[in-house]
């Protein structure tokens, strides 16, 4: 296409020629030819005889009849000339017809071409704009769905941050009622530290803390189920929270003590044994909230399972943990009684009244120290002293039913041992009585 571009450059050069080159040459040519005769004429025309005679008319007669036919001749020489020129004239406007015509036609097809290429362009820049206009559409749609996605994303991280800030408010109202609730346990204020619990809960029911304590405070209140779904929860979220995993094995053991069914009371026992052997492993110094060593809980479960043995082997390891307590020393004295062992029994008794006064000596509202002195003097025979004690302990005992179920257990122990011990029977009514106000609150 762009070499076609210069032939017709090349033919209207050529055209210019000849539709303007030769005319002119020829119309030169004419005007020297008008030139000549011109000057002939004149030249001849200077040469005049004046007319004087016959003979001198008959010589100019002559002369004008020669200086005609030279004018005719002239003449004939400037209209061949002219002829020569109109035919070359003639040749030149039809040359340059022709050529006009050729160039004409190739103007045409080059015109044609160029319009074609001009409407090619001009598609290609309607197809262009079009894709263009596409591609706007797009972008705007992008922009939008960007603008759309820019406003969630700003809504999500609001909505989030003040779900963050609920939470955060949430959880710090839940640990200052869980830290009450804390403080109101270690008052053995058990009701009002459960209630603060209960709030905590609702606050942050995923606290693994505050379902740790809800679960030990349900344990006292021998709400058993309860108890064991609180102390799940907590270890869901936080598996080997070692506290949680021993309190389940107390309150699966405790459970168990209220089944009658021994087929379903040696599945509770056997829980339990397998999550306080668990925590013991994980951390053999872990201590109740008494301040007791999990190995004595471990040692009871195995005294209601008459596993003796085991039993004294788990009460000697809280007895090493916790030396200076009188629970391990009593339950070993009343194990060696049931083996028949009586010194050991009596050195284990005088541990023990020493541990449980040195108790009450520094806490006089130590229940558990009262029970324990309450004990020996029963096991040794004095029976007014134990009712004594006893009647003390009932008097600071929170209202927690667990305790009482704990002293009975022992009785219990006990009358297997020597069912006819002096006391045993008084002593065992006071502690159901007391159990059965307990449970009417």
């Amino acid at each position: 296409m762009r070499q076609g571009n210069h032939h017709p450059k090349r033919q209207g050069w050529v055209f210019t020629i000849i539709t303007v080159g030769l005319p002119g040459l020829a119309f030169v040519l004419a005007l020297l030819a008008v030139w000549l005769w011109f000057t002939e004429t004149s030249e001849k025309g200077g040469n005049e005889l004046p007319v004087s005679s016959e003979a001198q008319t008959l010589e100019q007669a002559e002369l004008v009849l020669e200086r005609a036919n030279d004018a005719v001749n002239s003449a004939e020489l400037i209209l061949s000339f002219l002829e020569g020129a109109s035919v070359v004239i003639a040749i030149a406007i039809a040359s340059a017809a022709v050529v006009g015509l050729s160039s004409l036609s190739e103007l045409r097809d080059s015109v044609a071409e160029t319009e074609e290429e001009l409407l090619q362009r001009v598609e290609d820049a309607e197809a262009r704009l079009v894709a263009r206009e596409r591609q706007l559409a797009n972008m705007e749609d992008l922009l939008a769905e960007a603008q759309t996605r820019i406003d969630q994303l700003i809504e999500d991280r609001l909505q989030r941050v003040y779900a963050e800030t609920e939470s955060a408010r949430r959880q710090a109202a839940a640990l200052a009622r869980h830290a009450l609730a804390e403080q109101l346990m270690r008052e053995k204020n058990i009701d009002a530290a459960l209630k603060a619990c209960e709030e905590a809960a609702r606050l942050d029911p995923d606290n693994h803390a505050n379902n740790y304590l809800y679960g030990m405070l349900l344990i006292e209140k021998g709400q058993y189920k309860t108890a064991i779904e609180r102390l799940e929860h907590a270890l869901e979220i936080a598996p080997d929270f070692v506290p949680a995993i021993a309190a389940l094995g107390l309150a699966n053991r405790r459970e168990g003590d209220q089944i009658d069914n021994r087929h379903q009371r040696n599945e509770r026992y056997n829980v339990a044994e397998a999550r306080l052997l668990e925590a013991m492993s994980k951390d053999p110094a872990l201590i109740t909230q008494d301040g007791e060593s999990y190995y004595g809980t471990l040692g009871s479960l195995y005294r209601r399972q008459e596993r003796i043995d085991d039993a004294l082997d788990s009460y000697r390891r809280a007895s090493e943990i916790t030396p200076r307590r009188s629970y391990p020393f009593v339950n070993l004295a009343m194990l060696y009684m049931e083996k028949g062992q009586e010194q050991l029994r009596d050195q284990n008794l005088l541990i023990a009244e020493r541990n449980a006064l040195r108790r009450l000596d520094d806490t006089p509202t130590d229940y558990w120290a009262l029970y324990d002195l309450a004990l020996i003097h029963l096991i040794r025979g004095n029976e007014d002293q134990a009712v004594r004690h006893f009647k003390e302990a009932f008097e600071v005992t929170p209202n927690s039913v667990s305790v009482y179920y704990s002293v009975v257990a022992r009785l219990l122990f006990l009358e297997t041992i020597d069912p006819t011990m002096t006391g045993l029977q008084r002593v065992t009514e006071m502690v159901d009585t007391q159990i059965q106000r307990t449970s009417t609150r």
